[in-house]
């Protein structure tokens, strides 16, 4: 009996568990309602006596909180051992409200701003704290952490965006609608799931990492197998219209909207301490915009360097840990 209580507290740690915040209905920012909106989410650690070791970890594109929570612990992103972590499933994952779960009708658009407002209900109306130590996120969780910086000035303490931007840049912007453009032309030509599905994959792949790492990691004669696989797609928990929404959701992602358009002006804006982490072989997200912006903050900037392209924080996991560890005031 003993042993299966200490099972069941390490599964527990291990494993955060999948929790829900219900938001009602929820008005979106282009226009329509989520109508019994969902926030899925789950927390690690343990909150300390006066809430100041709180640190928000929203998931990447297609991410869930499940997956972010792999990135925390000792010797992670996020060291849950110190903080008490929670992270947010973005509206579009298949977990919080989504078209795969939605039944209120036709699921409207959803953009950055939506999210924060809702991560920040999330963060006050359900656990009750008035501000944040941290926050942490990369690709569209970097995108995420530059809109919690002006929606909510000074809210969270320090704030750390990797391989992600404040703004779309016009690389970014057709890159994205490129990859819309798919999905809307295998819905008009009635396309079945698994036929859309591998195209898009294909693209987010070889997109995320570089020519060289693809020639580096993959022998010739595996090329075949590799391709098979992008033909056994996800087609339950992120099938095309959560990347159509999430995809779209990023397209429009721009801190400045406010702000004329300025990033100058929207960095004035900022209240948070913030560390910066690009890749300098990105083709996924365009790095331009956040290297602009920490000028603006004076922020602290890492550049990454190596073949791995957006994907280069999940291939100097260590070091990125330890300079994000330095940053947070724990070395």
């Amino acid at each position: 009996m003993k042993l299966i209580i200490i099972l069941i507290a390490i599964s527990f740690t291990l494993f955060p568990q999948q929790k829900y915040f219900n938001l009602g209905d929820f008005n979106v920012s282009k226009g329509g309602v989520i109508k019994n909106a969902m926030l899925g989410y789950r927390t690690v650690g343990k909150l300390n006596q006066d809430s100041s070791n709180a640190i928000i970890f929203p998931a990447w594109f297609g991410g869930r909180s499940k997956t972010v929570a792999i990135l925390t612990g000792p010797d992670k992103f996020a060291d849950s051992t110190k903080y008490f972590v929670i992270l947010p499933d973005p509206f579009g994952n298949g977990v919080s409200s989504s078209p795969s779960n939605y039944t209120g009708g036709e699921f409207p658009e959803v953009t950055m701003e939506d999210n924060i407002r809702a991560q920040y209900r999330l963060v006050t109306e359900e656990l009750k704290l008035k501000g944040l130590f941290a926050g942490i996120g990369g690709s569209m969780g970097g995108m995420q952490m530059f809109q919690w910086a002006v929606q909510y000035p000074g809210f969270i303490k320090k704030i750390v965006p990797y391989v992600g931007t404040p703004k779309q840049g016009a690389s970014n912007k057709l890159l994205y609608q490129a990859a819309i453009n798919q999905v809307l032309v295998g819905r008009k030509y009635n396309m079945p799931e698994k036929d859309i599905l591998p195209l898009l994959n294909m693209y987010q792949y070889f997109l995320g990492r570089t020519p060289e790492w693809v020639e580096n990691n993959t022998a010739p004669e595996k090329v075949d197998s590799m391709l098979n696989a992008f033909f056994a797609p996800d087609t339950v928990t992120f099938p095309s219209g959560n990347w159509l929404t999430q995809m779209t959701m990023m397209r429009d992602h721009d801190i400045t909207k406010n702000f004329n358009g300025s990033l100058e002006e929207a960095a004035k804006a900022i209240k948070s301490d913030m560390l910066i982490i690009v890749s300098d072989s990105d083709l996924l997200v365009y790095n331009g915009k956040a290297k602009e912006i920490a000028g603006y903050l004076d922020a602290p900037l890492v550049v990454l360097k190596g073949d791995c392209g957006h994907l280069q924080p999940s291939c100097e996991l260590a070091y990125v840990a330890d300079v994000i560890k330095k940053f947070l005031g724990e070395k």
